[in-house]
């Protein structure tokens, strides 16, 4: 559903941040299929759109993180998996703060 869906996305009937999640989403489903490579690609994809603006997406950034030490592992990476956690929480609480949901 969510292939069609980015087969389909066309600007600028189909908002970029839309895209971007759709295609976050996907790597998600792709990743928990066995598909780390093609979930990587569309990862970095999200990721480049919301690198072009990361004040607005600061929080899409981080979550992203969590997929991104998944895919780490899953490519050997399980320690650099870890201290991408540690950076993002870092992050997060010096953002978000302590008490913030989006840092829990």
């Amino acid at each position: 559903m969510l292939q069609g869906y980015l087969e389909r996305a066309r600007p600028p009937l189909t908002p970029p941040a839309e895209v971007a999640q759709a295609r976050a989403d996907l790597a998600q489903s792709l990743l928990r299929s066995g598909h780390a490579a093609e979930a990587q690609q569309q990862l970095d994809l999200a990721q480049a759109f919301w690198a072009t603006d990361m004040q607005r997406f600061r929080s899409e950034l981080l979550d992203s993180r969590a997929l991104q030490s998944q895919l780490l592992r899953a490519h050997g990476g399980a320690a650099g998996g870890v201290q991408l956690l540690r950076d993002a929480l870092a992050e997060s609480r010096a953002h978000f703060g302590e008490e913030s949901l989006s840092t829990a």
